[in-house]
């Protein structure tokens, strides 16, 4: 069985020992009726004002296996120059690709060459995209109006970077997929990419931008993070707890 933790409200009490009772209540659950499971849970930063208790309850938990990942995200206020909170390194990529010509677009449809892009640059780290294109623009299709997808191009409107975001409520937009293509990755066209969205966020009233994981198996990429970081993104855990006995 596969599930991904959705809300949690307390009612009267959000106390560190109410917290822990619930989660500790929970997987006695699951062990008693399923033999295996997986739960992936929201990063914490999805939790206001239980994090800190939720991440400590999740670390004591026993019998079963707690991996812990490294999500980042960060808030996107509507009164900032955004090309301002990024590094000084990137605010100079920015200029220069705006001077060479590089410019982005943004639509409402999965295209095949923006997939391409995107599985390009996964093998190029050795990771593949968890969907097929058939199956992301299936999804893509049914949640139309929740998708918006980003490209940058360069002054000979050659695809360079591309993103697959997800709009998950009035306040938050989720970066499904984001990448650039390997010829251009010493530009960093990336970069002029999530300035891009990050706009998208200040004009549509998004207040957060979730940038997804940077670790895999609670195996942090370095470089991956160390991207994010310097776009403005800030580390959350995110935990999934399993059982294979």
């Amino acid at each position: 069985k596969r599930s991904t933790f959705g809300h949690i409200n307390f009612i009267g009490s959000d106390a560190s020992e109410h917290v822990k009772d619930c989660l500790d209540l929970f997987v006695q659950y699951l062990l008693a009726n399923f033999k295996t499971f997986t739960v992936k849970f929201p990063p914490m930063f999805y939790f206001q004002g239980i994090a800190s208790h939720l991440n400590d309850a999740l670390k004591q938990l026993n019998k079963i296996s707690v991996i812990e990942d490294c999500y980042q995200s960060r808030m996107i206020s509507s009164d900032v120059d955004v090309i301002q909170t990024l590094s000084r390194t990137n605010r100079r990529i920015h200029r220069r690709l705006e001077r060479s010509g590089h410019y982005v677009c943004e639509n409402d449809h999965l295209t095949c060459e923006g997939y391409a892009l995107l599985a390009e640059n996964r093998m190029s780290r050795n990771v593949e995209l968890s969907l097929s294109y058939k199956a992301l623009y299936s999804q893509a299709c049914q949640l139309k109006d929740y998708f918006r997808f980003f490209e940058t191009r360069n002054k000979y409107d050659i695809l360079c970077a591309y993103a697959v975001t997800l709009r998950l409520s009035s306040d938050w937009l989720y970066v499904f997929y984001w990448g650039e293509t390997t010829l251009e990755r010493k530009r960093s066209p990336v970069v002029m990419l999530a300035a891009e969205i990050m706009l998208y966020c200040q004009q549509e009233g998004i207040q957060r931008l979730d940038a997804g994981t940077s670790s895999i198996s609670g195996e942090l990429d370095q470089t991956l993070y160390d991207f994010k970081r310097r776009l403005g993104f800030i580390p959350s855990s995110k935990f999934t707890v399993s059982n294979f006995s």
